[in-house]
């Protein structure tokens, strides 16, 4: 993709596809992690935005983009060794995770088990879900089959035909994400969608009391659909050490495409709160 590097690493197993932006010199890093369907350049407006203060590092997760796609492993548990690998075999220096949806998921999940690899996390609308269960899935069938008939309708079709097709369904979203989008469903696998909603469940708790770094909550508007209720965010910030939560009205699930630039200013904040605290 043009403007940042690719590369790929061996981590857990498996061979990890990443983007990268040209790090600036001495600027800490951030590890980008997209949602369920999702790749890497999903991130690319925020990350062009980041780039050059930031080290921006866009791994596309296991069974998206160019990434292995195993018969087996997709719960939150490998997806959170997968990053860990991938801090490793890059040598980073705890970064600070973003990651929206199945990506805050993710990033929580990091920060819980492996707490010296994470200097912080950034939850845009995370896929939790507001049950105790932590043992089955949590999806029923007739929400797994319109996730899996939806994405193999998309890649029954051409390039051009989804991306006019995400531009009338996502009007606000910017054309470089709903071209990345587009590109993101073609490449994903269909089993590896199926097996990931049935891995999801309700641990989050257990994650948000481990966690050890500091954690901002992204929350949109209950009546837009996102996941996160306003009775969630005020239990998470209960169980937190180091939390805050902020709200951003008008935005649903996909925060950052929706309400661009007021997303942008509170990661900003945090980021820039977080390196005056570290004195980084």
């Amino acid at each position: 993709m043009s403007n940042f590097q690719d590369g790929f690493v061996q981590a857990n197993g498996i061979r990890i596809h990443y983007y990268r932006s040209t790090p600036p010199a001495g600027g800490p890093t951030l590890l980008l992690l997209h949602g369920l369907t999702g790749n890497g350049m999903t991130w690319v407006r925020v990350a062009h935005a980041l780039r050059a203060q930031y080290d921006l590092v866009m791994p596309d997760a296991r069974g998206h983009g160019l990434s292995d796609k195993p018969p087996s492993g997709y719960a939150v548990e490998d997806r959170a060794a997968d990053v860990a690998g991938l801090i490793d075999a890059l040598f980073l220096d705890r970064p600070v995770i973003i990651g929206h949806s199945m990506g805050g998921e993710t990033a929580m999940a990091t920060a819980a088990f492996y707490p010296a690899k994470v200097g912080g996390v950034i939850l845009e609308d995370p896929a939790w879900f507001n049950t105790f269960e932590t043992s089955v899935s949590i999806v029923d069938n007739e929400t797994m089959r319109w996730w899996r008939d939806g994405l193999v309708r998309d890649q029954s079709l051409e390039r051009d035909a989804l991306i006019a097709n995400n531009r009338r369904e996502h009007p606000r979203w910017h054309r470089d994400e709903i071209a990345a989008s587009a590109d993101a469903r073609h490449q994903m696998s269909v089993d590896a969608l199926v097996k990931i909603l049935g891995s999801l469940h309700g641990g989050w708790r257990d994650w948000v009391r481990m966690a050890d770094c500091p954690i901002l909550l992204i929350t949109g508007d209950p009546k837009q659909g996102v996941i996160i209720t306003p009775e969630m965010a005020q239990e998470c910030a209960s169980l937190w050490k180091m939390g805050q939560e902020v709200h951003i009205p008008g935005a649903g699930h996909n925060i950052h495409r929706d309400r661009f630039g007021v997303y942008l200013q509170r990661v900003k904040a945090f980021l820039a709160g977080k390196q005056e605290g570290s004195g980084q």
